[in-house]
């Protein structure tokens, strides 16, 4: 709830008002808990094989072409008219 709350920029004044419980230091200490999973975590970006490119004119037929070559569905501005 505390880093929900600050993810959507809600001030600490205002989480310490709405939850009078808690101290600045419980703040702290989420944020500290978030930051120390994340530590821990991997992350992978994850591509596809293949994408679809939308080339504006400034990119020749060379490259579209070179594109294609590697598997990309290309299309080129000036082909679609």
């Amino acid at each position: 709830m505390v880093l929900e709350r600050l993810a959507a920029h809600e001030s600490w004044e205002a989480i310490l008002s709405a939850y009078p419980e808690l101290k600045k230091e419980d703040i702290q200490e989420a944020i500290l808990y978030a930051r120390s999973s994340l530590d821990h975590t991997e992350f992978r970006v994850v591509m596809p094989d293949a994408l679809r490119l939308y080339l504006d004119q400034m990119f020749g037929l060379d490259v579209a072409a070179a594109l294609h070559r590697e598997g990309h569905d290309v299309l080129r501005a000036a082909e679609t008219g």
